[in-house]
């Protein structure tokens, strides 16, 4: 990990260097790629150095920082415009609200394990039982949606072609609550997984597979790809006795390769690369109606994930810019509204935040509080989530029971994700799974199994 630590940071500050060296530059934007830089070297360090585990929540937050280290008005000036001062400020105040909230929860957490294995020593205290699940029960809850989806939808009059035929596909598993029992198929790797069960772990992927395709969404195959190798992680060294780790990692990263190349000709097919309309690249789209650089061609496939990549940016920017900070508090609740479907009853909707330029409409991890209640939310509500998501990795880490495993494996994702989107709060998902989960552990729950997850720590601590 020490290796890939100084690895990760020298790339970091290389790639700062080099795309402030290729745009302009101010020193609101030294001054914001240098606080960044402290930011992504310091989680990684504790994410990589004093845990170490690769789905540490502060390595999983170094996404955050190392969009920003990558932001230059190169390609665009109006998609990238230079941050001010106070637009800076406001992306440094959440980058570090999420961290100081991590840490603060770490160093609470470090003291209590501490506390939890001198008391193993002390007193021959046995590690604690694994929590034992049947994978079959936990399939079937994953294949409710799908089958809603089936049920619900015309597969035979649908043009796969069309934007909005792929997106009647994509809203077509009911309520948002049911829609959520998909999330199942974290559980179900990590079972398969830890009990070798290679059959069940073909049938997911494939299904996974079949329904991205189907909607033309590679992010569901990618956090599958990810709950895999969280799985590896977890169960190595059991792994490690019965097959060669470099291989499975290699089958993975073939895996990948595999599934980006079947979506990208699936998107030349859809773009008319092969009809009678003329066919345009994203980036020969963007080259022709908008100010874009003239990247050299080499450069010009990495246009559209660079732009993904730092538009969220430029998007808090622009609220920034404008003020925009009196939002109505709809997103702030919208996990509450979503999952108890009060959407439905009182007719409430998400206020929709204005973007800077189409098509790039997400905001990082700050714009939605900054939205809602200016630099003051951004601080409290960024330190919130980063204490909340590290509770639950430090729960995680006390336990040796796969759904809180998968509990925890969604708010990581959620802050992975962090550079593009608030997904805690406008996609909902770590709550909604969060009580889905809590409430399939607590039928499942036997006299037994309780005694080996959290409370077991916690009866430890009180000897």
């Amino acid at each position: 990990m020490k290796k890939i630590f100084y690895f990760l940071c020298l790339a970091a500050g290389v790639a700062a260097c080099l795309t402030s060296a290729a745009g302009h530059c101010t020193f609101a934007l030294v001054f914001l790629k240098f606080m960044m830089f402290v930011l992504i070297s310091t989680s990684l360090y504790f994410g990589l150095q004093v845990e170490p585990r690769l789905f540490s929540p502060f390595t999983l937050f170094s996404t955050y920082p190392c969009a920003i280290l990558f932001y230059s008005d190169y390609i665009s000036e109006k998609y990238l415009p230079l941050p001010s001062w106070e637009g800076a400020l406001v992306l440094i105040l959440a980058g570090y609200g999420v961290f100081f909230g991590m840490l603060t929860m770490s160093k609470i957490g470090a003291s209590r394990i501490k506390k939890l294995q001198k008391m193993q020593e002390l007193h021959g205290v046995p590690e604690m039982p694994e929590t034992d699940y049947s994978t079959w029960p936990m399939f079937l809850l994953f294949l409710i949606p799908i089958v809603m989806v089936l049920i619900n939808v015309d597969i035979d009059n649908l043009d796969f072609s069309s934007k909005e035929d792929i997106q009647t596909i994509r809203t077509q598993s009911g309520i948002a609550i049911i829609g959520s029992l998909s999330m199942f198929y974290v559980a179900v790797i990590l079972n398969a997984v830890r009990k070798r069960q290679k059959l069940t772990l073909i049938a997911v992927f494939v299904l996974i597979f079949c329904v991205s395709l189907l909607q033309m969404s590679k992010g569901a195959l990618l956090n599958a790809v990810l709950a895999f190798v969280f799985a590896l992680e977890l169960y190595r060294r059991d792994i490690l006795k019965n097959t060669h780790f470099g291989k499975t990692l290699l089958g993975v990263i073939g895996l990948l390769v595999v599934v980006s190349a079947v979506f990208s000709f699936y998107g030349v097919l859809r773009s008319g690369k092969f009809g009678e309309e003329e066919y345009m690249t994203g980036y020969d789209y963007a080259r022709r109606y908008h100010d874009i650089a003239d990247l050299p061609k080499s450069l010009q496939s990495l246009y559209n994930p660079y732009m993904y990549f730092t538009t969220p940016t430029s998007n808090v920017l622009f609220l920034v810019e404008n003020q925009l900070n009196h939002g109505d508090g709809t997103i702030i609740l919208w996990p509450i509204i979503t999952t108890f479907q009060l959407k439905r009853l009182f007719d409430i909707g998400m206020s929709a935040m204005p973007i800077r330029i189409d098509p790039y409409n997400t905001f990082s991890l700050g714009g939605a509080f900054y939205y809602e209640g200016g630099w003051p939310m951004v601080i409290l509500g960024c330190f919130i989530l980063g204490f909340l998501t590290y509770w639950l990795y430090y729960r995680a880490c006390c336990s040796r029971d796969i759904i809180i495993y998968a509990e925890y494996f969604f708010w990581g994702l959620a802050l992975l994700y962090g550079f593009f989107s608030n997904h805690f709060l406008t996609q909902a998902y770590p709550l909604r799974t969060l009580i889905i989960f809590e409430v399939y552990r607590l039928l499942c729950r036997t006299p037994k199994s309780s005694r080996g997850s959290l409370s077991y720590g916690e009866a430890v601590l009180r000897q």
